[in-house]
């Protein structure tokens, strides 16, 4: 037999490598039927192939069924071989948009069959699950192009590793596969606005497959550049439409294990927002303000650093929309036309809001409506507040203004349903723009009153709420009480009158000066003093009558509202130039000139004269906020209170003297 030469050794090792070869080049060219012949001539001889190896080129080159199955029956190993730049070979059949769906399916029951770390779980450099790459390179194409397979593969692999749906990314924001499909219309740039519906839809649809296999991934708390936030969070920060928002209240709520769970509605970032804050500063539409207030009404009592409350940013919000209107800008003059009488949708509406919903539940006429009526604006001036938010003559003309205009479409709403008429009325965007304003008032009116736990008797009364509720700025309370003027004269379950309610309307450290600001400067000076106006103004518009009822404590507004005072006043922390005791006084003063006979009424809790009320209440108030050093100012506050409470009638002291 022939001694092999060293030269015929060579020329066999020369054939293997070309032979080797020529797999990749088979798999570059895309001869597939040759390739597949490759295979199964030599299968071991892709057991140490470098990278890439032959099932990442294959599947990157959208290889067919044949040709991928001969190569995992090969080497399955591989399956699960990740390349820093490029991800595993399941990334790359992701990427390539010519890559059947049955070809990801068999990608993915070899996977399941494998021990270790899923495919769907493992990150390529960027941190990017295929997942993410299937939302980041197709969603553009799945909206542009009937057919795409997107959903279908996007539902394989949820289902094939429903914890692939959360597995963050390596950015900035750390965010999972979840916010990619919440937030993917970010992914389709060359789309226009006639899309915007579809994109809703299929958004709709990513989010509905993903939380139908993992529920809890609603609930799942991401840490991020502004700390944490979940996919509710996302979802109105984005502004989703409120069926995708409703879906995933859904899905938490159904997924809670314990009813003291914390809940992603309530969930502050690390400027102290929560969903809602994102719902009043973007003017997201209605619907999605009422169904977030309703699943957590908490959140609506909620203050953010800034010491701002969702409805202090609808005010604000709605101010900034009425300056661009006032002053000419884009779609200024737009109408729309709607019916007089507009059928209600099928959900429960307050008698307060009936008038001012212009939402119908239909997903296209009302998504017309609010992006070109009223649209919501974008991250980088959602946080906006114009200084012309500060001055009170403004705000008093502005908030008149809408009064107006809420009354007026409350008499043509009630007109036409009276006549029973159907004719189509012009809309200006002053007037969508404020009836959208009263029905996100009244939303999270009625749900800080749930968020209280107030008892009212018969129908809920605005007014109480909105005096009652520290988070109601003063001129959404003006506005409430110059639309129901009648309510001053009704009760709740504790015998107060809204007068009452303002007048125990508890203060906090917002509502003084400050000599540096608590939060942003703006939003310091806009809740200054806020709770005296309500309680300045309240008193001008009250008939001087309730002056002299009592509630079911047998507490006058006197009795209340010194309580409130001098319990507020121990709130200061250090002597400052201007305080509002002054005004104050002046406003005890006034309350005392129209029922002098008050001075005369003890107290039905603590049993005292209102002049002792004031120079006893102290001492409790200052327990109360130990931790302010200075005490000096309450002091004042308290013992002048007394002298001029005595002033008014000096034989009370004898009177209570002789008690």
């Amino acid at each position: 037999m022939k001694r092999p030469s060293e030269e015929d050794s060579n020329d066999s090792c020369s054939r293997k490598e070309e032979k080797t070869e020529s797999l990749v080049d088979l798999l570059s060219q895309g001869r597939w039927d040759d390739a597949l012949q490759n295979i199964r001539s030599n299968p071991s001889s892709l057991e140490n192939t470098p990278d890439p190896t032959p099932l990442a080129l294959a599947c990157r080159s959208g290889a067919p069924y044949e040709c991928i199955s001969a190569l995992l029956e090969a080497c399955p190993k591989h399956l699960r071989r990740v390349l820093d730049s490029r991800g595993t070979p399941l990334h790359e059949a992701i990427v390539c948009e010519n890559t059947e769906t049955s070809v990801i399916e068999l990608l993915l029951r070899k996977d399941e069959e494998m021990e270790g770390d899923r495919s769907t779980l493992l990150q390529d450099v960027d941190g990017f699950t295929p997942l993410h790459l299937l939302i980041r390179r197709r969603f553009q194409t799945h909206i542009l192009q009937e057919g795409t397979n997107l959903l279908q593969i996007l539902e394989l692999l949820v289902r094939s590793c429903p914890d692939a749906v959360i597995v963050p990314d390596r950015g900035e924001y750390e965010e999972p596969p979840l916010v990619y499909a919440i937030k993917a219309n970010v992914y389709a740039p060359v789309l226009g606005f006639e899309d915007d519906n579809r994109v809703e839809r299929q958004i709709y649809e990513m989010v509905d497959c993903m939380l139908r296999y993992n529920p809890a991934a609603a609930g799942r708390v991401f840490t991020g550049f502004r700390g944490q936030y979940t996919a509710l969070h996302s979802a109105v920060f984005h502004g989703r439409c409120t069926d995708t928002i409703e879906l995933i209240l859904r899905a938490e709520a159904a997924s809670l294990t314990s009813p003291n769970q914390r809940r992603a509605a309530l969930l502050q970032n690390t400027q102290g927002e929560i969903p809602l804050h994102f719902c009043a500063m973007r003017s997201e539409r209605p619907r999605t303000v009422a169904v977030i207030a309703d699943a957590a009404p908490e959140g609506v009592l909620k203050k953010d650093s800034s010491g701002l409350t969702p409805l202090h940013w609808l005010w604000i919000r709605f101010v900034s929309t009425l300056l661009t209107l006032e002053n000419g800008g884009r779609g200024t003059n737009v109408t729309i036309a709607l019916p007089s009488r507009r059928p209600l949708p099928l959900v429960e509406i307050s008698r307060y809001a009936e008038f001012a919903t212009l939402e119908q539940g239909n997903f296209d006429a009302d998504s017309q409506l609010i992006k070109r009526m009223d649209p919501s604006i974008d991250f980088l001036r959602m946080r906006h507040i114009p200084i012309e938010i500060l001055a009170d003559s403004d705000c008093l003309r502005r908030a008149s203004r809408s009064v107006e205009l809420l009354r007026r479409i409350r008499e043509q709403h009630l007109e036409a349903i009276r006549t029973n008429s159907d004719e189509m009325k012009e809309w200006t965007r002053e007037e969508v723009v404020t009836a959208f304003f009263w029905s996100k008032v009244i939303s999270l009116l009625q749900s800080a009153n749930k968020a209280a736990g107030v008892p009212f008797v018969g129908e809920r009364n605005l007014l109480h709420i909105a005096l009652s509720s520290k988070c109601c700025p003063s001129w959404i309370c003006y506005m409430v009480a110059q639309m129901y003027p009648e309510e001053w004269m009704l009760k709740d379950g504790k015998g107060r009158l809204p007068l009452h309610c303002a007048a125990g309307r508890s203060w906090d450290r917002w509502d003084w000066p400050c000599p540096e600001p608590l939060g942003d400067a703006t939003a310091t000076k806009l809740l200054l003093y806020d709770s005296l106006r309500i309680m300045k103004w309240a008193l001008d518009l009250t008939p001087p009558e309730v002056l002299h009822i009592v509630d079911n404590d047998s507490r006058l507004v006197l009795h209340h509202v010194i309580n409130t005072f001098v319990t507020a006043s121990a709130l200061i922390s250090r002597p400052m130039q201007d305080d509002p005791f002054d005004d104050m006084l002046l406003l005890i003063r006034n309350i005392v000139r129209l029922n002098p006979d008050a001075l005369h009424c003890r107290d039905g809790v603590t049993m005292l004269y209102p002049f002792q009320q004031a120079a006893t209440r102290t001492t409790a108030a200052v327990s109360h906020h130990s931790q302010h050093a200075s005490i000096l100012r309450s002091d004042l506050l308290s013992v002048s209170l007394a002298y001029e409470l005595l002033r008014e009638s000096p034989t009370i002291l004898e009177i209570a003297r002789g008690h």
